[in-house]
């Protein structure tokens, strides 16, 4: 059963609701304290609409007649379901809040119809995108246009906004955050040699560099140990690529949060070899940084890119230039030959998320965005 709503709302709002790997939006949302939150979206994904707890839960597919022709309305002349906007609007809303670009696109006419301000955050794909052809691409300067402010997870997608013409004022940079009570080292929990890649198995990953960085120190290290937590297309290809290359690795799939907790607490290593694919994909701050680094593991990944938001580079882990092979294997080398250096960045690490990537004080951050907002359009505004 839904909770009983107890004051104005935030629309989050997802078109599919919600992805397992984007269940951060979940959490945020329901970290939030001066306005209760409400998802928002246009269908159910299985993945991670669990995490949606008790919220309050609006889907188009449950209030529109005929959801696709409904749906084909709204993108081409604006036109919202009747009873879908009316739900909307008996949450008191006092903001919208989309998550990715062609999201913030989808949900304009909402804003429109409730008049209500919107808050629109980029990830990554949705600004690093090399297509130039599609409607959204097209039409993402409405969204610059209309929005009140444009969240960036990075700084790095702060640069690839303003790149692609969105205005330098209306960017702010905000950081989500985690659970630290949640993602916390065992004491004492010993440690193998063992380094933990945790992700989706797509090209912007970049699996592949570790696998082939791991297979040059196996030989100074014939104890330690890949493990891949994670499914994606490129599966039989990895999986292949490692045993042609590897002696010891091991594929467990796509993991639960508490899975992956378990393997974090006895790693020793966490590689996050992020990359930007061929196609312009690219990651803003991969969460499981922030994970590993709260779990007291170091990491090692590349840069640039979003990850140096949160690594200090020989402090609480270690950077190497993007697809540089030849130099995540030399920091691998180092952090499996020297369980100390691991213990001491891992400290580091973790005191460096309780500081800046608290999901507590990453929230509360949010809500002063939101008042910011707020205030500047006058107070929240309703609809006819």
């Amino acid at each position: 059963m839904a909770r009983i709503m107890t004051g104005q709302s935030v629309l989050v709002f997802r078109k599919r609701l919600l992805p397992y790997s984007e269940t951060f939006i979940a959490a945020q949302g329901t970290a939030l304290r001066s306005l209760e939150p409400v998802f928002v979206g246009f269908t159910r994904e299985p993945g991670g609409y669990d995490y949606l707890g008790d919220r309050v839960v609006l889907l188009h597919s449950e209030f529109a007649r005929s959801a696709p022709l409904s749906r084909t309305l709204m993108r081409l002349n604006g036109r919202v379901s009747p009873r879908w906007l009316r739900a909307m609007a008996s949450t008191d809303p006092a903001i919208l809040h989309a998550h990715f670009g062609p999201d913030a696109l989808a949900a304009l006419p909402i804003i429109d119809r409730l008049r209500i301000p919107l808050v629109a955050t980029f990830w990554g794909f949705d600004i690093t995108m090399k297509e130039r052809r599609s409607r959204y691409v097209r039409n993402r300067p409405r969204v610059f246009a209309k929005a009140a402010v444009v969240v960036a997870c990075s700084r790095f997608i702060r640069e690839q906004l303003i790149a692609k013409s969105c205005p330098p004022e209306k960017i702010v940079v905000h950081h989500v955050g985690i659970d630290i009570d949640k993602f916390a080292p065992a004491p004492d929990q010993p440690r193998e040699a063992r380094v933990l890649f945790v992700g989706r198995l797509v090209p912007k990953k970049g699996l592949e560099h570790l696998i082939r960085a791991m297979a040059g120190i196996q030989d100074r290290h014939p104890d330690a140990e890949l493990v891949v937590a994670g499914d994606g297309p490129l599966h039989q290809e990895l999986k292949q690529l490692a045993a042609s290359k590897l002696r010891n690795f091991r594929f467990v799939g796509r993991q639960n949060p508490s899975q992956v907790r378990s393997l974090m607490s006895s790693s020793q290593v966490s590689c996050v070899p992020s990359v930007v694919a061929p196609s312009g994909d690219a990651e803003g701050l991969p969460l499981v940084v922030l994970e590993s680094m709260a779990m007291g593991l170091p990491v090692i990944s590349f840069a640039p890119g979003g990850v140096t938001d949160a690594i200090v580079d020989g402090e609480t882990g270690f950077l190497a230039t993007q697809r540089d092979e030849s130099a995540l294997a030399a920091h691998l080398d180092r952090a499996l030959g020297d369980p100390e250096l691991c213990r001491r960045m891992g400290d580091a690490g973790r005191a460096r998320v309780r500081q800046h990537f608290d999901l507590r004080k990453q929230t509360a951050k949010l809500e002063d965005i939101y008042k910011g907002v707020l205030a500047a359009a006058d107070g929240p505004r309703r609809g006819d």
